[in-house]
């Protein structure tokens, strides 16, 4: 009568190969389970950041955004930035509707327009966005920062309708420290799942080797 048996060279092999096709067959669910996650986290972030610069837009008007008259844009977007810049904000743009930079503290991109700037087309649509250091002409200036996240975020009228943009800086650093660890948490699922699997492969072949 035949008897199944395995060499030691045989036996380590197809725990090997098993290892490999276990931790291949869980690369997709894990992957669906970070980007679930990440979307998860990013969204949190975004409503976050959004939330406190709301919170000081309120006195904002029309008028803020459309006047010509550069002044007084000054004295309403200086104030505010020092608001929010106390709040761990490091930069911002003030966008109109026509897509052109009012106020900034970096007075170089004041009267700069970027009518390519998704972004703000989607803010001054009334939705808002978060982009992690994705680099646009406009970003040439902020080179300076090893990371941030921008935050482009509608004002609106008391009737709902959007007057302008504010596009914020914050640090992305704790972000992309979060983002970094939940990869890690993955991967080592990923792995330990493999290797449980192949640890219970050996053990019931073992009795095979000869």
């Amino acid at each position: 009568m035949y008897t199944f048996r395995l060499t030691p060279r045989t036996y380590r092999f197809v725990i090997a190969i098993l290892f490999i096709l276990t931790l291949a067959s869980l690369s997709i669910p894990m992957k669906q389970e970070y980007d679930a996650r990440k979307a998860e986290i990013l969204e949190k972030t975004k409503v976050a950041l959004a939330t406190t610069v709301q919170n000081q837009t309120s006195h904002l008007k029309a008028f803020d955004f459309n006047t010509t008259d550069r002044a007084y844009q000054d004295q309403v977007f200086s104030k505010l930035f020092t608001q929010i810049q106390s709040l761990d904000f490091v930069r911002i743009k003030v966008w109109n509707p026509d897509y052109v930079v009012v106020w900034s503290d970096l007075k170089e991109t004041i009267g700069q327009q970027f009518t390519d700037n998704h972004e703000v087309e989607e803010a001054l649509e009334g939705e808002i966005e978060l982009e992690i250091a994705v680099e646009k002409s406009e970003h040439v200036t902020e080179r300076q920062f090893s990371s941030f996240a921008e935050v482009y975020v509608p004002v609106r009228t008391q009737d709902g309708s959007v007057i302008g943009v504010l596009e914020v800086y914050s640090s992305a650093a704790s972000l992309e420290k979060e983002l970094r660890m939940l990869q890690i948490q993955i991967l080592l699922i990923s792995l330990l799942g493999s290797v449980l699997v192949s640890l219970i492969a050996a053990f019931l072949l073992r009795k095979y080797v000869r």
